[in-house]
């Protein structure tokens, strides 16, 4: 059994061929969390979810580069419709949500919109008691976006929902505060085809590490520069196992107590 913890299988790049991509998945016995980055995506991941119980679960929420001057109204006024499809069954998660300072300038009002929108998300976490997907993004050589979050989650004390940190590119003193919180930390495809998260990988315990794709983004090796899809998730497992010097049956049954633990399922 392989675990994708987060994909966008609700993404227009999988409207062409969804239940062929999902059918491909349960031939293989592979499952994935299907991530949602705003309110319409979010209902298709729950609608996925449905259709498909023994393949996927929905995380749903409000995705931080999302966040614009000009929308921010309707994304606040959303979220209390995302609130409301989380008391789905199907639906074990929150986010992604966080932090995105990779794509332009982000400071003054529009920080504060993302304050606010992380923000609401982890008390909507808190009040349907389930777990958070963060995105944390930041420029090309910076770790701001994850100082942020870290301090920001510091401060609800207990009262912080569990998360993963999705797509791990902080530093290693960072997934250190990140793990005293209690958050899990997953990898991509990335890891098969460079060695700039070997570090990391080891020193994050493997009760606390995830697996991932970030479908239909950053396919692994021997896929790299094609569309990603969840199946992919293998070959993340078996670099992983790889450098934490583990036995790819062992890790695999780690990874489903781990996705357990923290997803429910």
């Amino acid at each position: 059994m392989y675990i994708d913890t987060h994909s966008h299988l609700n993404l227009t790049q999988f409207d062409g061929d969804r239940d062929e991509v999902i059918f491909r998945m349960r031939e293989s016995g592979i499952r994935t969390n299907t991530v949602g980055v705003d309110l319409e995506t979010s209902q298709l991941a729950i609608e996925i979810s449905k259709k498909y119980p023994e393949t996927s679960r929905a995380i749903v929420g409000i995705h931080p580069a999302y966040i614009t001057v000009e929308n921010f109204q309707t994304l606040q006024n959303s979220l209390t419709n995302i609130e409301h499809i989380a008391s789905e069954p199907m639906c074990v998660g929150i986010g992604e949500c966080g932090y995105d300072f990779f794509r332009e300038e982000v400071s003054g009002e529009l920080l504060r919109m993302q304050d606010e929108i992380f923000q609401r998300q982890i008390d909507i976490a808190s009040r349907v008691n389930k777990s958070m997907m963060l995105h944390l993004r930041s420029k090309k050589g910076s770790y701001e976006a994850y100082d942020r979050a870290i301090d920001v989650l510091t401060g609800y004390g207990d009262t912080r929902p569990i998360c993963q940190a999705h797509f791990y590119a902080g530093t290693i003193d960072q997934a250190k505060k990140l793990l005293e919180l209690g958050c899990y930390i997953s990898f991509t495809g990335v890891v098969t085809f460079s060695r700039d998260y070997d570090e990391i990988i080891r020193y994050v315990p493997v009760e606390r590490i995830l697996c991932e794709t970030d479908s239909p983004y950053v396919a692994p090796v021997p896929y790299r520069g094609a569309r990603c899809e969840p199946g992919y998730v293998q070959y993340v497992y078996t670099k992983i196992a790889e450098i934490k010097e583990s036995d790819v049956a062992g890790f695999q049954s780690q990874m489903e107590g781990n996705v357990q633990s923290l997803w429910g399922w």
